[in-house]
């Protein structure tokens, strides 16, 4: 069991095309409830999923997304600029022909030693707003890794997305996503129509290091 679970990660790929078969509802739900399974800060499960079907909605996300890529092109005055950013901005879009696009939302972490230390030692509390906000953010990122794992166990093709985030509030409208909740990611699923190689690692003793080293 633990060798197939190292063969699953190392199998999963980032898919970006699709087929037109659906993805069921009865998938969608396995693969939401293997992220609900992923560690948490204090096991607050600041997450929450909305799954997108509708071909409106998708291309509604798509066009607001597309009006901020293009008020920030039409300002770039540099050739090479425009080339690395045209380059970077290609793929934000792809999820708009995903079958199920799934939006991860996150919330502010509700830290107890935060709320004491504010109410006790205010001059100690240490950690600002935007802090407990990434804190949530990397909880819902467990989340989505455990939902990319279950989708390809499911024979199903995913790709996490942070770029759309670059138009969040008016993904956030669209969605109808509120305070306290924020969007933090996308994650697209549907029947892969191409089978990516994988993309190069960086060798383990490059990333990791062993005390006394």
């Amino acid at each position: 069991m633990g060798e197939e679970l190292l063969e699953a990660i190392r199998g999963r790929r980032s898919i970006r095309r699709f087929t037109d078969k659906p993805v069921s509802d009865d998938d969608v739900r396995r693969v939401v409830e293997a992220g609900t399974w992923a560690p948490s800060g204090a096991n607050l499960q600041m997450w929450r999923f909305h799954a997108v079907r509708s071909r409106e909605t998708l291309s509604e996300m798509l066009g607001a997304l597309d009006e901020r890529i293009e008020a920030v092109r039409a300002k770039v005055t540099s050739k090479s600029a425009l080339r690395m950013y045209n380059g970077y901005v290609a793929h934000f879009g792809h999820f708009a022909a995903a079958p199920v696009v799934i939006a991860a939302q996150a919330k502010r972490y509700d830290s107890i030693f935060t709320r004491i230390a504010a109410k006790y030692a205010p001059e100690l509390a240490g950690i600002d707003e935007a802090e407990l906000v990434n804190v949530g953010a990397m909880s819902v990122s467990a989340a989505v890794e455990n939902m990319l794992l279950a989708a390809h166990a499911l024979g199903l093709g995913s790709c996490w997305l942070t770029g759309p985030l670059v138009a969040q509030e008016a993904l956030e409208k669209i969605l109808g996503v509120e305070p306290p909740w924020r969007l933090v990611s996308l994650v697209t699923l549907g029947e892969p129509a191409h089978s990516p190689e994988a993309p190069e690692r960086k060798p383990l003793e490059e990333v990791l290091s062993f005390e006394g080293e």
